[in-house]
């Protein structure tokens, strides 16, 4: 390249002979490191939509590469593989009954309340009992038996709080792979007009509620892989909203691996945690465990609407699998997938 930087670096086989040479900077590189180089600095707000790659793509590991591109510029670091490697997973569930009003907001004027699915400004959110959430999250315990990784809690309705998920020292923190069950639902309207951020919200039986943005996912360096089989938590307009506020780093920590939910209302049943747990022992890669699972239970169902599946998370994690995994490269990617019909 020319020594005073005013050109790019260029194989030198590009130069005719004979050439003077005495100006340029003359370097060995790898084919990985010039790749790593052309890598854009992009703000978090040029992430692109999501993509429709299918679990049955002719790729290999039916995985054709997540959408979007990197918010963060590249800052890597040596990536290891891991093989062979067990673990332990956690699961947080509730299947009690929900009867609340909506977040308020931050400023005391009229509505007062956030409005949230769409439903009419200050609608109460009502959930019957749901006894088989516990029996789904039973399912995903009996899946994972002799897969290496063994269950370090399943708690449900009324033996958790709202910290569990909560900051740096949440409990979901402390396991691998963390599974989470359970209501939530997207805003229409800001909460604070000062951060402009449509949240996602997570609901426990008693009425309070997680903010999208409370999980710091993957502080500690302990958890790899988060499910959440819960409705909108990662719904396109909601997440932009955060993407433009430049928290989502925040949420998905540079530790986290894949941030696995929904971007739609979606549906669950015993079969859904007892596909996903299968097509994990199959050796499928998280992100077609998850689309399959959810295919697989929702197949023959009669539903209003499409159901659509996303992933996010950093590369090369969307190709890891329960027990071959590599170390997250900076930059959070995202994927989505029609699950039904």
């Amino acid at each position: 390249m020319p020594a005073d930087g005013s050109g790019a670096a260029v194989p030198p086989a590009l130069y005719p002979p004979g050439y003077d040479t005495n100006s340029l900077t003359i370097f060995e590189a790898s084919l990985s490191e010039m790749m790593a180089a052309r890598t854009p600095l992009l703000s978090a707000s040029t992430m692109d939509s999501s993509s429709t790659a299918s679990p049955n793509d002719a790729s290999p590991n039916g995985y054709g590469g997540p959408s979007g591109q990197s918010t963060k510029g590249p800052q890597r670091k040596p990536k290891e593989h891991h093989i062979g490697v067990t673990g332990n997973y956690g699961i947080l569930y509730q299947e009690g009954s929900l009867n609340c009003l909506p977040p308020k907001l931050t400023f005391p004027l009229p509505p007062y309340y956030v409005q949230i699915d769409g439903d009419p400004l200050g609608a109460r959110l009502a959930n019957d009992p749901e006894p088989r959430v516990a029996d789904i999250a039973k399912s995903f315990i009996t899946g994972m038996k002799n897969t290496g990784y063994t269950n370090s809690w399943s708690k449900g309705s009324g033996q958790w709080t709202v910290n569990a998920l909560k900051g740096d020292g949440a409990l979901i923190n402390s396991v691998n792979l963390g599974l989470v069950i359970g209501h939530a639902s997207f805003a229409n309207t800001v909460e604070n007009k000062t951060d402009n951020i449509l949240h996602t919200y997570t609901w426990l039986s008693d009425g309070t509620y997680v903010h999208l943005n409370d999980m710091h996912l993957g502080a500690g360096g302990t958890l790899r892989w988060m499910t959440m089989l819960t409705c909108n938590t990662l719904r396109d307009q909601n997440i932009q909203t955060y993407i433009n506020a430049q928290w989502l780093g925040t949420i998905i920590n540079d530790n986290l691996h894949l941030l696995l939910s929904a971007n739609t209302i979606i549906s669950g049943t015993e079969n859904t945690t007892a596909y996903y747990a299968a097509n994990l022992k199959k050796k499928q890669t998280f992100p077609n465990a998850w689309y399959s699972a959810l295919r697989q239970s929702l197949k023959g169902g009669s539903l209003s609407g499409p159901r659509v599946a996303k992933v996010m998370g950093h590369n090369p994690c969307f190709g890891d699998k329960l027990m071959d995994w590599q170390d997250p490269d900076p930059g959070i990617y995202s994927q989505t997938n029609q699950v039904w019909p």
